[in-house]
Order: structure tokens, then C-alpha cells, then sequence
């Protein structure tokens, strides 16, 4: 891994840190997202045994650790997650890699791949959200803090609309597609 790649993403985290440790969990949660959406490298990286990582995997297993870290500490008022019908429709979509492995005659291991890969994938985000997200001041919230992302990003943008898209270059020593 090329330090570039992991200064980025050790800034990440500590910025998650701090606005989980400062700040109310959902805006902390939008806060992680956002930026690491934003200014984290395009990367993905392969280990045998292991779902792949990339820019999305760290961003939703970091954001759900440091959730966990908050919720053990009791910094939070738990959230009270009641289950409703439409949640069945995510076990399904889960649990459909069974049928489609054994349908295709491939073995376990596959299919259980596959289910890890989809539940960080969707399922952590879609529980993230339906804990935390629920209502409509929260996506207020969420409008507000799109907004205000947006213009922080507005730099950025105008710098690459002038000189090509060359931030990534410059900043991860690579390209980004």
C-alpha cells in the first residue's frame, strides 16, 4: 500500500474520532460519510479469505465500528430499532445468494461470500439508516449537510473543470480510472 493511499485514510479516521467523540451521532455519521465519500482514493485491495476493500467497505465497516465504539461507551441514547415488513425484502435480498449458489451448483463458501460482500455492501447502510435516519427532521438534516458538502467540494471542482481532472494524480500518485 503506497503512503499516499493510507494518509488519507488515517486523517479519515481520526476526523471520524473526533466528530463521533464531539458531536451527535447522526451528524457524526454524515459527517464520516460525506467526507470520506468525498476525499478518500478510489482503491480497492483483495485478501484471500476476505471480502474486498475498497472506498465503500471503508466507509460503512469504519462508520458501523466507531457507532459500535460510541453505543459500548453509552455516549448515546439507544435507538430503538423495531423491525417492519419491508425490512423481510433485505433478509431476502441477503439470503437469495443461498439459492443462487446452490442453483448454480457452486459451493458454500461462494455463496457465503457473497452474503458478507452484500451485507456490508447493504445491509450495514440500510440498518444504519432505519436506526438512525427515520424520520423527517433527520432528513433535514441529511439536506443540510448534503448542501454544505456540496460547497465545500465546489473548490475542487472548479480546480479540475480548469485544469482536467487531475487532483487524484497529484494527490494519490495515481489515476482514478
Amino acid at each position: 500500500m503506497q503512503i499516499e493511499i493510507v494518509i488519507p485514510i488515517v486523517i479519515w479516521c481520526l476526523f471520524c474520532a473526533h466528530s463521533f467523540l464531539s458531536k451527535e451521532v447522526r451528524v457524526a455519521i454524515l459527517n464520516s460519510l460525506l467526507s470520506g465519500w468525498l476525499f478518500l482514493p478510489e482503491v480497492s485491495y483483495s485478501f484471500k479469505g476476505l471480502p474486498d476493500i475498497d472506498k465503500k467497505s471503508i466507509l460503512i465497516v469504519g462508520i458501523s465500528i466507531f457507532i459500535l465504539l460510541r453505543e459500548i461507551r453509552g455516549r448515546t441514547k439507544r435507538e430503538k430499532f423495531s423491525p417492519r415488513v419491508l425490512d423481510s425484502f433485505l433478509i431476502i435480498y441477503l439470503f437469495s445468494t443461498f439459492l443462487t449458489s446452490s442453483y448454480n451448483q457452486n459451493d458454500f463458501r461462494e455463496a457465503f461470500s457473497e452474503f458478507r460482500f452484500k451485507s456490508i455492501d447493504v445491509g450495514l447502510p440500510y440498518i444504519i439508516g432505519r436506526i438512525y435516519f427515520s424520520n423527517i427532521t433527520t432528513h433535514y438534516l441529511i439536506s443540510k449537510k448534503f448542501v454544505y458538502y456540496i460547497f465545500l467540494y465546489i473548490p475542487l471542482f472548479l480546480f479540475e473543470f480548469r485544469f482536467s481532472p487531475q487532483l487524484h494524480n497529484l494527490l494519490y500518485k495515481f489515476r482514478q480510472h
